[in-house]
């Protein structure tokens, strides 16, 4: 019988950012897929300090949707011993507003990190000029209280958050109301 071996491998950076920090990530992937005419998913994987380590572009899609399998979010994760993740993609139509498919594909990968002991931090839609983040909106349920309170700071700084007829909205101060 052979023997099989599976092997993470480094790739030289696209980008020299240095990225110190969870918020810097916005960021970063803002720059990388947020302009892009189809839709990417890519993970940032996290130390226990919440410093990032590297990030994997796990799927390219059309113009509407990217084919997430979480066997590829997943594997990267467990072979470098990443405790936590956050997960981006882009929308080509420039407005970050999540899908019923971001919010089914959301679920189905808490659910997988909650399966294989993994920490789902964040999962960020991006545009060129704009982010959704499911965290800073209640989108998601987890402990890193800090973490938490970063996202929402910067979400606070960009936004104005209202409850109206007992759905929670943000207005954003340049450009009007979204989910």
């Amino acid at each position: 019988m052979d023997e099989i071996r599976v092997k993470l491998v480094n790739i030289k950076p696209m980008d020299d950012t240095q990225i110190t920090k969870p918020t810097d990530c916005i960021d970063f992937m803002k720059r990388m897929i947020g302009d892009m005419s189809s839709e990417f998913f890519s993970v940032i994987y996290l130390n226990n300090a919440n410093e990032p380590m590297n990030f994997h572009m796990v799927a390219k899609g059309g113009w509407k949707a990217a084919l997430v399998d979480p066997k590829e979010v997943f594997t990267a994760a467990l072979l470098q011993e990443s405790p936590k993740i956050m997960l981006f993609h882009n929308h080509p139509s420039g407005h970050p507003d999540p899908s019923e498919n971001d919010l089914a594909t959301t679920e189905k990968l808490m659910k997988g990190a909650h399966d294989l002991e993994l920490q789902v931090l964040d999962h960020i839609i991006v545009t060129k000029d704009d982010y959704f983040s499911f965290a800073a909106h209640d989108c998601l349920e987890f402990d890193d209280e800090e973490f938490t309170t970063l996202i929402k700071g910067r979400l606070a700084d960009e936004m104005k958050i209202t409850t109206v007829g007992g759905i929670k909205k943000a207005v954003n101060k340049n450009r009007g109301p979204r989910l």
